[in-house]
Order: structure tokens, then sequence, then C-alpha cells
């Protein structure tokens, strides 16, 4: 008996399937629709045949960037300090193109690119209510409310976890807590540290056999962005982390002779 999607994931699928391959498809709607059955690139390759969304080659002609010529580096000198809508409208204005949010989103994730934004305030920043009293921003029944949710001197919410708590965060990663009161680290990158000293600004640990759980030191390589960028651009990641290791030389030959090549262009 054949699954009846919901309207929301053809809108889904229609958004992405000139630009990603079924497999990419199936990782974002398993994000996105987290309450249905897990989808894989068949099921998404005949959702998409049977509704008739067959890629234009004319757009995406065989061989060719699914992206401008250009884009990566354009992210990559744009992305910090960005949030995503900011950067989807530079993008979209400086290639005359109409990419999303979740495009740029997964963009940036493939490539290893981060804003450097955390979504928090700043330290130091001050809040709204800054020497405010309960009556100047709440009415007499909003204060009433809140005495019923409110937590006492010494309470701890249901949900606390006590450090050294190890959980798989929603990437798929291995994170662990250090310090009261949600002071995290990621395991392979603490693995790394241990063994090799501190990881240096711009450095990122991957894993030699694609699976983010396995945070044996012999599975981790520490690699540059550019690095990063080449492997997934080049589709130079296996699961054997032999392959993976060759797939890395590959990728620091591609970045020194792109240096080269701007060395030469600067001249």
């Amino acid at each position: 008996m054949s699954i009846r999607y919901p309207p929301e994931v053809e809108a889904a699928v229609r958004e992405l399937y000139e630009t990603y391959s079924s497999k990419e498809i199936a990782q974002i709607l398993n994000e996105r629709f987290p309450e249905l059955p897990k989808f894989d690139s068949r099921k998404v390759s005949n959702y998409k045949k049977k509704h008739g969304m067959i890629p234009d080659r004319r757009i995406l002609p065989k061989g060719k960037s699914k992206f401008p010529a250009g884009m990566l580096e354009f992210v990559s000198e744009n992305v910090k300090g960005r949030t995503n809508e900011e950067l989807t409208g530079m993008v979209n204005n400086r290639f005359g193109i109409e990419l999303s949010v979740l495009q740029i989103q997964n963009f940036k994730k493939r490539n290893g690119l981060t804003s450097g934004l955390t979504g928090r305030f700043a330290k130091g920043h001050p809040s709204f209510n800054k020497g405010m009293k309960l009556t100047d921003f709440m009415s007499p029944k909003g204060i009433e409310r809140s005495k019923r949710t409110r937590f006492r001197k010494g309470q701890m919410p249901h949900n606390h976890l006590e450090a050294g708590t190890v959980v798989v965060t929603t990437d798929g990663y291995l994170a662990r807590k250090i310090a009261e009161p949600n002071v995290w680290e990621y395991v392979h990158r603490r693995v790394w540290e241990d063994h090799n000293g501190p990881i240096p600004e711009g450095g990122i640990v991957i894993f030699l056999d694609g699976n983010p759980l396995n945070c044996d030191i012999s599975n981790l390589q520490m690699i540059t962005r550019a690095e990063h960028a080449r492997l997934n651009q080049h589709h130079l990641r296996f699961k054997n982390p032999e392959l993976t290791k060759t797939g890395i030389t590959v990728a620091k030959i591609l970045v020194a002779a792109g240096s080269k090549k701007k060395e030469k262009k600067k001249k």
C-alpha cells in the first residue's frame, strides 16, 4: 500500500528537485518531516517520477555545477557574521538567481561554511527589562500566572543533564556536556585535541569513514575549510578510510593549484 504524503512534502520536493539529488532531498525531507516514515533516494526518485518532476537538463547540463561559477568563493568571503537570509539575498543579487534560504543553508553545510553566529545574545548584551520592575512590563494577571511556572531556588528542570552526559546532536555528532549550566563540546574535536593539541582557527576535523559516531583517533583527520570544500565539490569522500585519505591528498593539490592561479592573476 502506497503512502499518501501531505501537500507540504510535494511542495518541498518541487522546491528542491531541480537543484538537489534524490539522496540529498531525502536527507532534507527527513530533517523537515521527522514524523513521517523515513525517506531514502529510491522513495524520492519514485515520488518525483509519479509527480512528473524531471530535472530540466538545459538548466543543469551533465557534468556542470549545480550553482553558478564563483559562488563558492563568494559565499566563503561573505558568510561570516551574516544570517542565512542576508546571505541568500546577497547571492541572488550577485548572480541574478533565485535560491531559497534552505538551499543556501545546505550549500553552507556541504562546504563546511559557518557564519559564526550562535543565535544568542553576545556576552554583556543588556536585556530589554534591565533595571525594571515586573510591573513595568507585565500586567497584574501576567505576574500572577508567572508565579505558577517560576523555578524555585535550587530547583532543576526535569530535562536537566549532568556534566559528562554524551548525546547525539541533530546533525548526527556526539557532544559531551562539560560544565553547568549548558557548556558542551564535540567529542571528535576533543579526541583530536587530546592527541594532537589545539585545533587552529579554520581547522575542521572529519571522519575518514564518513561515520560521525566513530570518534576513534584513527578515524579522524584535520583539514582546512578550503580542502573540505574541495572534498565535497569533487565527491572525494568515501566509506573506505584509505580512499578518503587519497581524496584529501587530491583536495590539497586542488587547493594549491587554485592558489597558484590566483597569484598569477594578481601579477
